[in-house]
């Protein structure tokens, strides 16, 4: 069975949010149910590991998934 890293190893990046002047989070896929995205980090040097988060929404109907207990909100992401 294939790991979720060699899986997506070629897949191209759906959103993107820059972190720093080097890398930053894409997200890979979203999945059709809408509650579940596949996002990873993206430094540049191949050892990203893709991982699922729940998409959750705030009262008002943001958009948003914990990473590192963090909330990122979606609506930061630019779609490529």
């Amino acid at each position: 069975m294939k790991t979720l890293k060699e899986l997506y190893k070629d897949a191209r990046p759906v959103a993107a949010r820059t972190m720093c002047n080097f890398g930053g989070i894409v997200i890979l896929e979203i999945m059709p149910d809408g509650e579940k995205l596949l996002a990873a980090d993206n430094i540049g040097n191949g050892n990203e590991r893709p991982r699922y988060y729940r998409i959750n929404y705030t009262p008002t109907g943001r958009a948003y998934f914990t990473r590192y207990g963090r909330r990122e909100y979606l609506e930061e992401y630019e779609r490529l």
